[in-house]
């Protein structure tokens, strides 16, 4: 699930749908005939970011540059 961090820092970095396999099926029709029914899938793919570790990590970039000067 999220791992353990905080639901309300997390935000959604990427999203991707990319193409899943197809379900191939036949479907009874009169007379003893069938008709091909092709169902498409997908894959989706969800990437979450902890915005409280950026946070943190520009603050320590901030304290470097303030020793620095």
């Amino acid at each position: 699930h999220n791992k353990g961090l905080n639901e309300t820092s997390l935000i959604i970095s990427k999203a991707e749908v990319n193409e899943g396999t197809t379900v191939k099926k036949l479907k009874p029709r009169a007379r003893g005939r069938s008709y091909p029914i092709r169902r498409s899938t997908c894959h989706i793919t969800i990437v979450l970011k902890d915005i409280s570790v950026d946070e943190q990590l520009e603050r320590d970039k901030r304290k470097k540059q303030l020793r620095n000067i």
